[in-house]
């Protein structure tokens, strides 16, 4: 997870508070192994703007990336919509946490 963080650019603050975390390792349920694959591929696409004189600024995952990742990893068509539901919800958390 650490390094997905960084890859995505997360916040120091952010990247430091899980480095303190004792437990590194995380239950995923076989269900949602493919889906949290996705997020994980989607770390290097957030939409990102650096101002001037400031802090990094996530705005999110394109929807765009996301779709085409979801096809070139095999997602069949008929799932999509729910996988990108799902992948947004991912998204809003992690936002809440790089602006905590």
């Amino acid at each position: 997870m650490l390094e997905a963080l960084k890859a995505a650019g997360a916040p120091d603050a952010v990247i430091q508070r899980v480095q303190q975390e004792e437990c590194t390792d995380y239950e995923v349920w076989p269900e949602n192994e493919a889906i949290v694959e996705a997020f994980l591929h989607l770390s290097s696409c957030w939409t990102v703007v650096a101002p001037p004189m400031g802090e990094l600024l996530y705005f999110g995952l394109p929807s765009t990336e996301i779709e085409s990742t979801l096809r070139l990893l095999g997602f069949p068509r008929r799932n999509r919509a729910r996988v990108f539901r799902y992948l947004k919800d991912m998204e809003r958390a992690a936002l809440t946490v790089f602006y905590e």
